[in-house]
């Protein structure tokens, strides 16, 4: 008697979260697509999809991290394969890259995971807004469409943009979707890789997801933190060729990462932190009041990059091969995902907590 009351309860949330949410979101997980190669035998799934490309196979990437490093750095990753999927006829929202289609079947490919879709706060909010149609992108499957989310800078840099260059090699024409509230690092990486011709060309924005005829996207991670070494370095070539030969800082620079004024992830005594490194010829850099180029061009030279965890320590992709990497973790935290990208690159690393 007890259970059948559990499993009426459970079956009335179910019906208030589908009322509440609607008929796309409402009716997550069960309406996700997780593989599209493995639900191409759905008659609903493969009207939609195009094509499915194999861009990398299953890769073991393993860290030769010190053996004095603790346990919980972790050593060894298996990266899933990495596929490009084209599908038609499908809705695609720019705040979240999430893709669905009109029947309501979520491609969580393009999501990462169903942890992602039902945490982020962008996902389930533009799954309950009308689609908007575009005569260039909706009725015409000549035009590529590929979601270009605004995520947070780490996810921004090893998530969201070797998916947009990978695509972007098959799709050299294709349209980026952009949500027009979005970080400055955002447009301005764009901008740098891009150019301002293609920029422009390229370009579109939406407040709310857009249908279209054609859209393409990489296989988004599950597992958020794991970035391939491969994938790292492609970044790092690509923007420092296109600086190569600009006016960049001071060679030989000692950086701390400013989280001055942060609420996230700080210490009591930040400010004495900054002035002993300021005093050992540290420059103190808040990168949120730099612009990007500057930031790329400032890590570029660095000898020396010290500071709290935060995602700052993402920049460290640029830095030569004798830069010394110090990254400092408030008690009680700790997070191995710079230690691992610093160690995929070549460059020192050292944990440690404050005394």
């Amino acid at each position: 008697m007890i259970l059948l009351l559990s499993k009426a309860r459970v079956k009335f949330a179910r019906l208030l979260w589908r009322a509440a949410l609607g008929p796309i979101a409402g009716r997550m997980p069960k309406n996700c697509v997780y593989s599209v190669e493995e639900r191409e035998g759905d008659k609903e799934v493969k009207r939609h999809v195009h094509r499915v490309q194999r861009i990398r196979d299953a890769e073991i990437v393993r860290w030769n991290h010190p053996p004095e490093f603790p346990a919980w750095v972790r050593r060894e990753f298996c990266f899933p394969a990495m596929n490009l999927i084209e599908l038609d006829d499908v809705i695609v929202a720019p705040a979240s890259g999430a893709v669905w289609s009109p029947g309501g079947h979520v491609f969580m490919e393009s999501i990462g995971s169903l942890n992602k879709a039902l945490t982020f706060g962008k996902v389930m909010p533009e799954m309950m807004l009308k689609p908007r149609r575009h005569s260039s992108v909706t009725d015409t499957r000549d035009t590529v469409v590929i979601p270009c989310p605004p995520a947070s800078y780490f996810h921004w840099m090893f998530e969201v943009m070797p998916s947009l260059i990978h695509a972007s090699k098959r799709f050299p024409n294709a349209l980026l979707l952009l949500y027009p509230d979005r970080p400055d690092y955002v447009s301005q990486s764009l901008l740098l890789w891009l150019g301002e011709a293609q920029y422009a060309r390229r370009v579109i924005e939406s407040e709310v997801p857009l249908q279209v005829g054609r859209a393409a996207f990489l296989t988004m991670p599950s597992a958020s933190g794991f970035v391939r070494p491969s994938d790292a370095l492609m970044i790092r070539d690509l923007f420092l060729g296109t600086l190569q030969g600009g006016a960049g800082a001071s060679p030989g620079r000692k950086i701390f990462i400013s989280r001055r004024g942060s609420k996230a992830r700080t210490i009591s005594d930040i400010d004495q932190l900054e002035d002993e490194h300021a005093r050992q010829d540290f420059k103190i850099l808040r990168l949120e009041e730099l612009p990007w180029r500057d930031q790329v061009l400032a890590f570029s030279t660095a000898t020396h990059v010290a500071g709290l965890h935060g995602a700052g320590f993402s920049n460290i992709i640029f830095s030569p091969q004798n830069c010394h990497i110090q990254e400092i973790f408030p008690q009680g935290y700790t997070n191995d995902c710079y230690a691992r990208l610093a160690s995929g690159l070549g460059l020192g690393y050292i944990g440690t907590h404050p005394n």
